[in-house]
Formats: structure tokens, sequence, C-alpha cells
């Protein structure tokens, strides 16, 4: 009987030695990872460091890639029961990162989020859409917010 414990206490320690890495840590470790990567890339090849940080500059992919990266580790992370009632944090994840790589402003004439494609000479078709994405936001988040 012994023997047996003993066997069944030293698996239990060998599984915890071969664990996999916590999420945290791992999203810790590739959010450095990449922000350094970023840092060197724009100190190397930038002559003036502040050139390196301008629109399509490789700190902006890199928070890009960060962006996208939460969302997948949240998909990969969660639970099913987990994902059906917090579906807004990948979403979240999934926009910030639509929004880095300016895609509310790289489909339409006028970017989506500002006032000239309502008011100003924008095909109606952008306004259609900027108004059902409006309307689609609201209807989604307008119950959490009153």
């Amino acid at each position: 009987m012994h023997s047996k414990t003993t066997h069944a206490a030293a698996a239990s320690q060998a599984g915890h030695a071969t664990k996999i890495i916590s999420a945290p840590v791992a999203l810790s470790a590739l959010i450095a990872a990449s922000v350094g990567f970023a840092v060197l890339a724009t100190a190397f090849y930038y002559t003036p460091f502040h050139s390196g940080l301008h629109e399509d500059g490789p700190v902006e992919k890199v928070s890009a890639a960060l962006w996208a990266l939460c969302a997948i580790m949240v998909f990969y992370f969660a639970t099913l029961p987990a994902l059906r009632k917090h579906w807004q944090v990948p979403i979240l994840f999934s926009l910030l990162c639509a929004r880095e790589l300016d895609f509310d402003k790289r489909f339409l004439s006028e970017g989506i989020l500002q006032l000239r494609l309502y008011s100003g000479d924008a095909p109606l078709w952008e306004k259609a859409i900027g108004d059902l994405s409006f309307y689609w936001c609201w209807s989604c988040c307008g119950d959490c917010y009153g």
C-alpha cells in the first residue's frame, strides 16, 4: 500500500515538473520580446529614432500583432462557457488590432470614425456602412451602458 501512494505522489510531482507555461507568463514573455524587437529594429533601421514611430512603422506593426496575439490566446486558453459569457474580450482585441492596422480608414474615402464621413460629400453607400456599424455596436453594447 505504501509503495502505491509513493508512486502516486512521485507521478503527481512529475506532472507538475512537466506542466506547460501559464497563459499570463506566456503573454508577458511574448509582449516583452516583441516590444524589445520593435525598439531594436527602430533604433537600428531608422536614423532619427522618432521616424520609426510613424504610421506603418515597426512599433505599430508589433502592436497590431500583439493585439491579434491577445485575441488568439483568449480563444486558446478560455473555456467555451467563459467565451459564451465574455465574447466581447476577443472581439475587442480583434477590433483594436484592426484599428492599429488602420482598417477604420483604409476601405472608405473618409475614416469611419471621422465626422466628415457623415456630414461631408462621401458617397451614400459609405455613410450607410458607417451607420450600420454604429447601429451594430450600440445594439450589442448598448445594454451594458444603460
